[in-house]
């Protein structure tokens, strides 16, 4: 399931490092077609980006694993519950500003002054708020540790909003280093510091001081590579102001959406079962965040150069078929290794999360058709349905999630994601509808050649599930069963090249895969 103000995150060049608008090379438009061009120059930024969160990711992920060797399950749940609250918060007063600045073709100083000033402004009020609702939390779920927690806690996104907003330059033209040079810093410093922390002392700080360092040093990089000097200035804000209305609301309902299951579970759940819970709900996000974010910043861009109509139109359809071609396989494979992933990498205790992590990451297959309408809605300026789709899904998911918990704990959680991402489906495909003029068969059939083989890479891999029998705690046995399943990406990508013969090799996502491959095999 996929929030706003995680999409915001994503599209947010000011504050990460990503692209808002596009230069297109004039040479360039020479030779090709400025659609071919754009295409192209999108698909080369999306291979960047996702390259550079990917190793940052898998840092992320050498992190966890030692911090999961160290440290208990009750150690990682109570850090759950305190980093729930500040995602809560920092998402609701998450301000959409560069992904507004994708309609500002030449922002000055002025306007950096005052993504600046908000930044400061935004940080205050978390803090403010956080340090006021420390011991209330604390208080809700009957475990005094969490308000210290929570006040540390509370500087990462104080420190995320603060980088620095010239960091936009460098991504006018789709570069993507500078943010990579940032991204990987930060992550490699965090780790070394978890890692340090956790081996001298054992305790759940260690995750604590890591979750401060990286946006610390993203803090103190990103002005080493966009040098700006801070000024007070608040002149611009009626440039983005536009932009904030429906977003926030869409923001706000988000967040309660993104959360509602690790606010209410810890009430009615052991904190360690709560931990295992968390862990799995944080590897079911890594294709998300390592795939998912990187794409839609440059698809922001690629959206800011095309026109309202058919051209739109077209685009749209293209860049969620090629969103759903790349991602959908890959939360699938989660989904049928999920057991044996964390037997191998985290270690016996963490096996209980298995079926957590693989009713997850289906789930997320569930949700992929719906996350292009964010980049869409603000390229059109029709954020409204943002809001709307973002109601919908709250009003379905509070009760349903109430209830499902209240009932059947972690089991009713996942239940209510499913039905409310199958209902949230028809949302969607409306919402296409009316800002493009997109029929609904014509929404789902964008997805049609990788439903049919995802659907036909299940049956292949149930079909051996005897011959890969999984014991749970042979290592051997655990990598033998990873290593056949990895197969399936293979024969996904074959079935899906088959369909698109079949089909009459139709102008889509496979066209820029291979032409991608096509000309880097010719050089």
């Amino acid at each position: 399931m996929v929030d706003v103000a995680d999409l915001n995150r994503a599209g947010n060049a000011l504050y990460r490092g990503g692209s808002m608008t596009v230069a297109v090379n004039p040479v360039e438009t020479t030779q090709t077609t400025p659609s071919a061009t754009l295409s192209r120059r999108t698909s080369r930024a999306s291979l960047w980006a996702v390259g550079g969160k990917l190793l940052g990711k898998l840092i992320d992920l050498a992190t966890f694993v030692v911090l999961s060797h160290y440290l208990t399950p009750h150690d990682l749940g109570l850090v759950a519950i305190a980093m729930t609250a500040i995602f809560v918060i920092e998402a609701v007063l998450d301000l959409p500003i560069a992904a507004a600045l994708i309609r500002v073709k030449e922002p000055d100083e002025a306007l950096f002054q005052t993504a600046l000033t908000l930044g400061v402004l935004r940080g205050i009020s978390i803090a403010v708020l956080l340090a006021g609702l420390s011991w209330p939390i604390a208080q809700f779920y009957d475990e005094a540790r969490l308000l210290p927690v929570v006040l540390v806690l509370s500087l990462a996104p104080v420190l995320r909003g603060l980088l620095s907003p010239k960091m936009i330059v460098f991504a006018r033209n789709f570069d993507f280093t500078k943010d990579f040079v940032v991204d990987i810093c930060a992550k490699s410093c965090a780790f070394f510091v978890a890692f340090i922390t956790a081996s001298a002392y054992g305790s759940y700080w260690a995750i604590a001081a890591a979750t401060v360092t990286a946006p610390l040093v993203m803090l103190v990089v990103s002005y080493i590579v966009a040098p700006m000097r801070p000024v007070w200035n608040l002149s611009a804000w009626p440039v983005l102001a536009n932009m904030v209305g429906w977003n926030s609301v869409a923001q706000i309902v988000s967040a309660l959406n993104w959360q509602l299951d690790r606010i209410l579970l810890p009430r009615f759940i052991s904190i360690a079962d709560f931990g295992k819970f968390a862990v799995a709900t944080d590897l079911a996000a890594v294709p998300h965040q390592t795939l998912s974010q990187p794409i839609i910043r440059p698809l922001m861009a690629a959206f800011a150069t095309v026109e309202p109509g058919r051209d739109m139109r077209d685009l749209y359809k293209k860049a969620s078929a090629a969103y759903f071609l790349l991602v959908a396989p890959v939360f699938l494979t989660i989904a049928l290794v999920a057991t044996p992933l964390l037997s191998t990498m985290l270690g016996s205790q963490w096996m209980d999360a298995g079926w957590i992590l693989s009713w997850l990451a289906l789930n997320a297959i569930l949700a992929l058709p719906g996350n292009l309408i964010y980049p869409l809605a603000m390229r059109l300026d029709m954020t409204r349905f943002i809001a709307l789709k973002m109601g919908a899904e709250f009003l379905i998911r509070l009760p349903l999630t109430g209830f499902g918990i209240w009932l059947w704990g972690v089991t009713g959680a996942l239940a209510s994601q499913t039905v409310t991402a199958i209902l949230i489906l028809g949302v969607s495909a409306w919402s296409v509808r009316m800002m493009t003029g997109l029929t609904v068969c014509s929404f789902l059939a964008v997805f049609a050649r990788p439903v049919i083989a995802i659907v036909l890479c299940i049956a292949a891999i149930y079909g051996l599930q005897d011959a890969l029998a999984l014991s749970g705690d042979n290592f051997h046995d655990n990598l033998r069963y990873l290593a056949a399943t990895s197969l399936m990406l293979g024969l996904y990508v074959a079935l899906t090249g088959v369909l698109w013969l079949v089909a009459g090799r139709p102008d889509g996502a496979e066209n820029i895969f291979v032409r991608l491959i096509t000309k880097r095999w010719a050089n």
